[in-house]
Order: structure tokens, then C-alpha cells, then sequence
């Protein structure tokens, strides 16, 4: 009897791991399926090829997400060899040279080499956390299953396709690279904005920027480390490349939820943004040096707000009438619609305004900053798909300049158009941000309407679409409304909008990035949502969602509700406060940083670069220089969009 009892209880107990087996399968099966389909929302394909599930998965997580990536002892060491400089700068230029209290704008990096003078403090703490650092072992962990890791290889050299962020949202957008290709030739070879040309000389560009420089530094127009900074010399130059972002939020929503479904196979041709990139361009540094001028005089404009933050100080302030109309514009390819001599019409108007300004270097002569402007405007000179052209009409996206110098132009033609305007004084509230306006209007519809007739009769590239409401509008990422606030206050009600084409795609809580960008990114969305929301109730669900999207992403409730419970909408009025950041911020006061790249254990290297931080603060002559503990700073790895992008220059 007891052998049968025995059997019977080993028979029950292999029973039962096999059924906790079979259910921690199920469980892991349903958890990926649950993961797929989160996966499907963020990946939109419109190319022939069928993804995998896996390569699904790998683009889920997103273009900003890091891969974790081998991390040598090597690496770490070379790091802190830029680290030993900052020390030995600080105390040598500290003992022999006066350390200008500000910084210069344009100040670049120096190489200046460091003497290492005698057997002092910091030579000791160097030596001693050299010696801690070469037995550090970084850890090493992965963030990717090997299936995925092997799929970025395979994306990165598919030549049939190409993936990019889709415009004014996140999601991922796998296009055939033939359809990407046809729609920017069909932009570049429209015949009104851009013109093909046979090359680019990139030299003679080059020659010309160097002309007008070594002209204003006769003048004495320029100092010695702007003159450095903005003159061609030796520098390492790029050819400028044309790229094309598609605007999927342009797409029918029954189509774009077709594709997703993938039952469909209908051709669509994807409309897509301009962008031309100028990184380390012949035009980048004269285009800093132009816009470092510019933003002052766009600043005094009296439609100007430089975010929504700024936007809805001002609302707040603005009491209104119950029959006020809300009224929204949006003004089409701003930057590719504005001829050149307009441009420089505009800005020969504002020459009084810069006149009266005053910065913190030598302020060329306004005639300069129109040369720099021309120069800029006559040689945008870029390549797409292995052809080269060159924009004739409005400035480019992607240039550093082209915000402001087109916010001055479209400026002045606002103004234009309002002086015709015959009911200009029952415009309450105005105000802009480059492309997209609000307005409050003490008026009808009919003279709404006559404003944006006369808008788009002006001009025959610029165009006004316009939205005329007396309840609600879209603004920027705001719905502006009459709520509760409005009828015992009369200021509108504001709460957070976001287009219908937004699928929330976070960073991934498993991304090779420091635990304090999640912290801080969790927190910043958090006071942007109490920022923008004035009704309490609505505070709370925006939140709500906020949560429910994070823990899609992958992330724990109980971390997520850490950082949100001390946000709380009786702070809003303090969080709207302006806080003003200076530019020049005082060189002696600041923490030397070590800076490194970061991976799973390295906040460990901050107790290990402090260690014997003792050293220097024992010592009394080097106790006041080095009062502040140093910290650790952390560079990030390259993200599968940096891996797995591809341009057609």
C-alpha cells in the first residue's frame, strides 16, 4: 500500500512540473504575441517586402533605442586621459594665465597641451584611480536576443529598402527604396524650388565664405577666436546631402489602418519633408555665425514665442469675450516659398532694430550679416541619390540659419498683409511660431475669412490654411477650449493634444541609456502634461495614459509612479514660471566631469573616480580650486537608427 502511495505521489509531482512547464510556456508565448503586436503599432511598412517577426520586434523598439555594445578597459582609459587634462588645465591655467569669467560663443575645442609640471596633488589622485580604474571590469550584458542583433545587420544591408522616422511623430517607416528615391526627385525636379547642377565645388564656396570673412576681420569686425572659428582652414568638410522624412500623418487614417492590418496592397505615394543636412557643410559655422545675430531681432517681434511654455504664459494672461473667435493658420513650406530678394528686402527693413541691440562680441556691420545672408541663400548646394542640385527659392531645412532668417521674412509679410486688413483692431491676440499662428478675433467669420483671402491672394507661393472655431482649436501640441476656467475667468482652458497618427512610442526601458535619462525624460513628460493642462480632471488621465504607454514600453508601474506622485497640478502656476538660462556661465564654479560611455555598472566609476579625490582637498593650496567633488558623465553608444539608416546622397 505504501508503494503504491508512493508512486502515486511521484507520478502527481511530475504531473504538476509539467503542467507549471506548460503553463510558464504559455505564459512566455502570449507575452511575446502581447510584445509583437505592441511591436506592429510603432512599424509602419509601405515597402514589397514582408518583415519578420523579429525584424518587427528590432524596429519596435524604436530608432533611438541603444543596442548594448562591448565596453573595453581600454576605452574607459582613454576616456580618463581627457579627464587627467581638464585637472591639469584648471590648475595650470589657474597658477599662469587669467581665466576669462564667460564664454565665447564660438570658442572651439582647444589642443593645447598640458605640461605636467612636478609631483603635486593631482599627479597623485591620477596615479591612484589610474591604478583603481585597471581593475575595473565592466559588465557585460545584453539588451538583444542574438536573432535580433543579427537582424540590424540584415536591415543594414538590404539595398531594396530604406527606414527612417516618420515626420512630426516617432514611428519607424520601412519604405521600397525606388518610392523614397521617385518622391525627392519629384520635389528636386520640380522646376520652382531647386535646379540640377553638374557638380559641386565645394571649394569655391569655401573661397567666398573665407572673402567676406578676411574682409570683416580687416574691419575689425571680428575677434581672434570667432575669426578662427568661422575661416576655412585645414578644416574637415562634408558635401551637404538632401533627405526626405515621410509625413504619414498626411495619409487617409482607413488606409494607414490597412496597412498596418497588411491588407492592403494599394501603392501610395508618401508625401515627405525636405531636409538638407549641413553637419560639418561649408555653410555650417558662417550660418551660426549669421544666426547667433539674427534670433535677438526675431526675439522682438511682437508676434514671437519661442515654445509652447512661452504661448501659454501669455494665454494665461489674456481675458476674452464669450463670442471670441479662435482662429488657427498654418503657412505651407514656409522655408521653400520665400524668394531670395524677399529675404533680403526683409531684412535690409529690421537694419534699425539691429542697430539698437547689443552682444556680448564685436557686432559686425549690418551690411556684413546681408553678404553672409546672400552667400548662404545663392550657394545651398547639396546631393540626392547621386545627383547634385542647387535650391533657388527660400531657405533650407536643416540649415542652422534658415529658422530666423525666414521668421524675419514671413514677418514682415504678415505685417504686410495685416496693414491691408481692414479690421486689423479687433485682432485681440496674435502669435506665432515659424509656420503656425493663433489668433483671438473680436469679430464675425466673414471678416476671419477675409483676412486669409487677402493672405492668399498676396503672394504666389505662400498659401494660409486656416481653422475658424468658437469653442476649441489646435494649437502646436495644445487644444486650446472654453471649459469651466473660461466661464468664471474668461482665460481659456488648455489641455494636451496630440495628432491621431501618435502611437506614444517612448524610449524602450531596455535601451542602453543611463538610468537617469529614463528618470528625467519620465519627469520632464510629466511637467509638460502639468504644464499644458489646466483642468485638474484632465491633468489625471493625461497622466493615466502617460502610465499605461510606459508600461507598453516595458517599464515597472511602481518606478514610473515614483517619479509622477511629486508632480501634482496644485504646482502648475510655479512650473509655468520662466526660468531664465544664461548662455555665459562662470568657468570657475562648475564640477570637472569624467566622460565616458556608458554601460550596466558604470555608475561605479564615479566612486571610483572620488576615491581619492582626499588628495587634493588635504592639500590647502589646491583645496579652493578643486572644491567640488568631480562626477560622471556618460556619451551613448550609436541606436539602431544611426545603425540601420541609410541616405541616398
Amino acid at each position: 500500500m505504501s508503494k503504491h502511495r508512493r508512486f502515486s505521489r511521484k507520478s502527481k509531482k511530475a504531473k504538476n512540473a509539467y503542467k507549471f512547464i506548460n503553463k510558464k510556456q504559455q505564459l512566455n508565448i502570449a507575452k511575446q504575441n502581447s510584445n509583437l503586436k505592441t511591436a506592429k503599432q510603432f512599424v509602419l511598412n509601405l515597402s514589397n517586402r514582408k518583415l519578420t517577426n523579429t525584424e518587427i520586434m528590432t524596429l519596435g523598439k524604436g530608432l533611438n533605442f541603444i543596442p548594448t555594445d562591448k565596453i573595453s578597459r581600454t576605452n574607459i582609459m582613454k576616456d580618463f586621459k581627457k579627464f587627467e587634462r581638464k585637472l591639469r588645465l584648471k590648475h595650470f591655467f589657474h597658477e599662469y594665465k587669467t581665466i576669462p569669467k564667460t564664454n565665447h560663443p564660438f570658442k572651439e575645442k582647444s589642443k593645447f597641451s598640458v605640461p605636467i609640471i612636478g609631483d603635486n596633488p593631482i599627479e597623485q589622485y591620477i596615479f591612484h584611480t589610474k591604478m583603481e580604474l585597471s581593475n575595473y571590469k565592466p559588465n557585460k550584458t545584453k539588451n538583444m536576443t542574438k536573432e535580433e542583433t543579427q537582424c540590424l545587420r540584415t536591415l543594414r544591408h538590404i539595398e531594396t529598402i530604406t527606414i527612417h522616422k516618420a515626420d512630426k511623430n516617432n514611428i519607424t517607416v520601412v519604405q521600397n527604396k525606388k518610392d523614397y528615391a521617385n518622391e525627392g526627385e519629384r520635389q528636386l525636379n520640380d522646376g520652382i524650388h531647386y535646379i540640377e547642377i553638374p557638380e559641386i565645388n565645394i571649394k569655391n564656396t569655401m573661397n567666398k565664405i573665407n572673402e567676406i570673412v578676411y574682409n570683416m576681420n580687416k574691419d575689425n569686425y571680428l575677434d581672434e577666436i570667432t575669426f578662427k572659428y568661422i575661416k576655412y582652414e585645414n578644416q574637415y568638410i562634408t558635401t551637404p546631402f538632401a533627405y526626405f522624412l515621410p509625413k504619414i500623418h498626411k495619409l487617409d487614417n482607413e488606409i494607414l489602418k490597412d496597412i498596418y492590418k497588411q491588407q492592403t496592397e494599394i501603392k501610395i505615394q508618401v508625401p515627405a519633408r525636405p531636409i538638407i543636412s549641413q553637419c560639418n557643410g561649408p555653410l555650417e559655422r558662417i550660418g551660426r555665425y549669421l544666426d547667433f545675430f539674427l534670433l535677438p531681432i526675431v526675439k522682438t517681434q511682437t508676434t514671437y514665442i519661442s515654445d509652447t511654455g512661452s504661448f501659454i504664459r501669455l494665454l494665461e494672461k489674456s481675458k476674452i469675450e464669450t463670442d471670441t473667435l479662435l482662429v488657427t493658420y498654418d503657412i505651407t513650406s514656409l522655408y521653400t516659398n520665400l524668394r531670395f530678394s524677399e529675404i533680403i528686402a526683409a531684412l535690409n527693413s529690421v537694419t534699425g532694430i539691429y542697430e539698437n541691440l547689443e552682444y556680448n562680441i564685436i557686432k559686425p556691420s549690418f551690411d556684413y550679416l546681408l553678404q553672409i545672408t546672400n552667400l548662404i541663400l545663392l550657394n545651398n548646394e547639396f546631393t540626392f541619390n547621386k545627383k547634385c542640385y542647387r535650391q533657388i527659392i527660400g531657405a533650407s531645412q536643416g540649415h542652422v540659419a534658415s529658422p530666423q532668417i525666414s521668421d524675419i521674412a514671413i514677418y514682415q509679410h504678415i505685417n504686410k498683409i495685416l496693414n491691408i486688413f481692414p479690421h486689423k483692431n479687433k485682432i485681440l491676440f496674435h502669435k506665432r511660431m515659424k509656420d503656425d499662428g493663433y489668433i483671438l478675433f473680436q469679430g464675425t467669420t466673414e471678416e476671419v475669412k477675409l483676412l486669409f483671402e487677402i493672405a492668399n491672394t498676396n503672394h504666389n507661393l505662400l498659401q494660409f490654411t486656416y481653422e475658424i472655431d468658437r469653442q476649441s482649436l489646435k494649437f502646436l501640441d495644445l487644444e486650446t477650449y472654453k471649459g469651466q476656467r473660461f466661464q468664471k475667468e474668461n482665460i481659456l482652458d488648455i489641455k494636451c493634444f496630440t495628432k491621431p497618427t501618435e502611437k506614444f512610442q517612448y524610449l524602450h526601458q531596455n535601451s542602453n541609456h543611463a538610468k537617469s535619462c529614463f528618470k528625467s525624460f519620465i519627469k520632464g513628460e510629466g511637467i509638460r502634461i502639468l504644464r499644458n493642462t489646466s483642468d485638474p480632471d484632465n491633468f489625471n488621465e493625461r497622466i493615466n495614459l502617460f502610465t499605461e504607454k510606459l508600461i507598453q514600453r516595458g517599464y515597472k508601474i511602481a518606478f514610473v509612479n515614483k517619479i509622477l506622485r511629486n508632480i501634482s497640478h496644485t504646482e502648475r502656476l510655479n512650473k509655468l514660471t520662466n526660468k531664465e538660462t544664461s548662455i555665459n556661465k562662470n568657468t570657475d564654479n562648475y564640477n570637472i566631469s569624467f566622460i565616458t560611455q556608458y554601460h550596466a555598472n558604470a555608475e561605479n566609476l564615479q566612486t571610483i573616480i572620488r576615491k581619492h579625490w582626499h588628495l587634493i582637498q588635504d592639500n590647502p593650496q589646491f583645496k579652493n580650486l578643486f572644491d567640488k567633488k568631480p562626477t560622471i558623465a556618460f556619451k551613448r553608444n550609436r541606436n539602431i537608427g544611426e545603425i540601420v539608416k541609410k541616405h541616398l546622397k
